[in-house]
């Protein structure tokens, strides 16, 4: 057993710890708490974590979040980050956006750095609006007053972070300009306590507005991000939910305003008048009607510290799936989607061809039962009432409830740096035999080399079969010999595998 900073960690293969943690969750949801944030995911042991959010799944649905620091493109571990995030049904806190912004807004980096941020992460991450974006914390100095004194770039920030996709946190304090520069602003001076509290400041009359904005229009919550007109100084971006659109401009030049042309949009033609009604310096602008449906804005002077958002809330004429919750879950498990325009009355919900029993229906939310389907990816749809079908989206379908299970392979072949040994098997919780980094289970870890173990979530009761493989940084692929290995997995509790590798 070792320790962090005095405290102890806790041997999550153990059956009694492993029951004591989940039930301890299970009681927290019992007294209402449907939100977990999990400290240091990365830091745990994964395959554990994967079935603790399963129980908590299997007992009613809830939001799970976790700390991996960072997540961004330049963590060697990010490739490790998106998968635990794609396939464990935990989204984590975006460490890519916060650097992002922290670099953009508070030292001034032009913002090049916001936008391939938000390409790479999208590209990567099944669930990017799922990501929790953020850019002060309990673990970093402030952007306002320590990483810069203009309260104009903290607008800016603010105005991005309640814009851009994912689910936004605000530090406290951040609406009354809260800072303390002692030991430049870090722990603990980043969270000192407020003498006073005044819902006049400009921060907190543009959060108070564009969190209204968030709770009416689909496309800052459900919607794709397209970047529309970039420079150093400027970012003009657009959200869409069908026909629900949000166009955001800022420039953070202090000085120069720019001429804004060639802009193009999804609003529909018409003009539209900032949203923040110039609190942040926008005006109206207009827009124009083009055969291809990406409409021209007439050009316009975007000034100094200017943020102007620009949008159209659209009522659903058909079925518009937003979310699932969760995304991962075996047959028998309880699922909401959301979105908007599934109508009053009750209708279908299908897996392939498969119907699910639906539990709750109304216009935006409709909660149902994964059926027992075979376990893989499923482009889930629902059909209203009049038989008129949504958009899909997608759904991981497990083979049965997971049980976390170690498993060890010793002596296994030669590795040089860079290349690791993975885990593939039967079922897509094994990876259904597939040999790449994000589908096979691993990278396995070896603190006695050349002995090699990873805990791993294992559907429950279930007769495996598995290999397994060398990755090699190449990406070449070697096979263990032999026949498959064979283990039925436990249906409660926690289980472990200990083979040789078969030369």
């Amino acid at each position: 057993m070792t320790t962090w900073r005095g405290l102890q960690d806790l041997n999550q293969e153990n059956p009694a710890i492993d029951s004591y943690l989940k039930t301890s969750a299970e009681l927290f949801q019992a007294h209402g708490a449907d939100a977990f944030r999990l400290d240091a995911i990365k830091s745990v042991t994964w395959g554990w974590e994967y079935s603790f959010a399963n129980a908590i799944f299997n007992n009613r649905p809830s939001y799970l979040f976790g700390e991996w620091n960072p997540n961004s493109a330049a963590d060697p571990l990010y490739a490790d980050a998106y998968k635990f995030a794609n396939r464990s049904g935990i989204s984590e806190l975006d460490f890519g956006i916060n650097q992002a912004i922290r670099d953009v807004f508070g030292t001034n980096t032009n913002f090049s750095e916001i936008d391939s941020a938000l390409s790479t992460e999208d590209a990567n991450f099944t669930f990017p609006n799922d990501l929790v974006t953020f850019f002060d914390s309990q673990d970093e100095s402030r952007l306002y007053g320590n990483l810069t004194t203009n309260q104009n770039r903290l607008h800016e920030a603010l105005a991005f972070l309640l814009t851009c996709r994912g689910i936004p946190n605000i530090f406290y304090g951040d609406e009354q300009y809260l800072y303390n520069t002692t030991d430049g602003g870090n722990d603990p001076y980043n969270r000192v306590g407020m003498s006073s509290f005044n819902t006049s400041t400009l921060a907190y009359q543009l959060i108070a507005k564009l969190a209204g904005l968030r709770a009416n229009n689909n496309a800052l919550g459900y919607g794709t991000t397209q970047q529309r007109w970039i420079n150093g100084d400027v970012y003009i971006f657009e959200r869409q939910f069908f026909d629900s659109v949000v166009l955001v401009a800022i420039n953070k030049s202090e000085t120069t305003g720019y001429n804004i042309t060639g802009l193009n949009t999804a609003l529909p033609a018409g003009t539209y008048s900032d949203y923040l009604g110039s609190l942040l310096g926008g005006g109206a602008v207009t827009v124009s009607a083009a055969s291809s449906g990406i409409n021209p804005v007439t050009a316009f002077v975007l000034n100094p510290h200017t943020v102007a958002v620009w949008q159209k809330q659209a009522a659903a004429t058909a079925p518009e799936i937003g979310g699932v919750g969760p995304y991962v879950g075996q047959p028998g498990m309880a699922v909401t989607i959301v979105g908007d325009g599934f109508g009053a009355s009750g209708g279908r919900v299908y897996f392939g061809a498969t119907a699910a029993t639906v539990s709750s229906w109304s216009n935006t939310s409709v909660t149902f039962t994964v059926p027992p389907v075979m376990p893989g990816g499923y482009d889930v749809t629902l059909n209203n009432s009049g038989g008129v079908e949504s958009n899909g989206i997608y759904f991981s379908v497990l083979t049965a409830k997971l049980i976390p299970v170690t498993f060890t392979v010793n002596n296994a072949v030669p590795t040089s740096p860079g290349d690791y040994i993975f885990l593939t098997g039967s079922t897509p919780e094994l990876g259904n035999w597939s040999t790449s980094f994000q589908t096979a289970v691993g990278p396995m870890l070896d603190p006695q080399y050349p002995n090699w173990f990873l805990n791993t979530a294992m559907p429950a009761g279930t007769n495996i079969q598995f290999k397994f493989i060398k990755i090699a940084a190449s990406g070449a692929v070697t096979w263990e010999n032999g026949s498959n290995h064979t283990y039925t997995v436990p249906s409660s509790g926690t289980g472990s595998v200990n083979v040789t590798w078969q030369n």
